[in-house]
């Protein structure tokens, strides 16, 4: 049996080459099981926008959301009395809707975001804060857990108009509410 030495441990270049090959083939294989899985998932849980009536009403989960409009204000006085109010440019725009079927047992998350005029998503700004949520309360950002009439608002550029309203529940969920603005 040959003496070992320390040189022994230094693995030799056909050493290095089978290692480097496993590593890649075990890497390839997680990434074909996952874009398997993503692809699946993809192509049966399509995202899609719930259908509105003519009252203006979506269902989604069994929660009625029955959209009100959207219009621009000069500020939000919130239920502790504290305003907010718009940056220099800017413009609030307060969205209004009608909740039915929710209630502790269906509670989720939601946001709501404006598409506008210039093609960027609007959400809710941090100047728009939660301390002291309007009267109605707010509908984004916050659990949807009971019914009633909620808001929601966004800041737009001054000039830009909202175009359509959404509606996403922020866990897991293939269907979202969307109104034309």
């Amino acid at each position: 049996m040959p003496a070992r030495t320390p040189f022994a441990r230094i693995p030799t270049t056909r050493a290095v080459a089978a290692g480097a090959v496993s590593v890649l083939a075990i890497a390839g294989m997680f990434v074909s099981v996952g874009w398997r899985s993503a692809d699946t998932w993809a192509s049966t849980h399509p995202v899609d926008a719930a259908p509105v009536r003519d009252d203006g009403a979506a269902t989604v989960r069994g929660v009625t959301l029955t959209y009100r409009g959207i219009e621009p204000v000069e500020r939000l006085t919130g239920s502790y009395g504290d305003p907010a109010i718009a940056p220099e440019g800017w413009t609030i725009w307060v969205a209004s809707f009608d909740v039915t079927g929710a209630d502790e047992d269906t509670m989720f998350g939601v946001e709501t975001s404006v598409v506008a005029s210039d093609g960027a998503i609007y959400t809710r700004s941090d100047v728009i804060g939660y301390d002291g949520e309007p009267e109605a309360g707010w509908l984004g950002g916050l659990f949807l857990d009971e019914s009633g009439p909620r808001i929601d608002a966004v800041l737009l550029p001054e000039g830009v108009e909202p175009e359509r309203v959404r509606v996403v529940p922020t866990d897991v969920q293939r269907d979202y509410w969307s109104f034309d603005a």
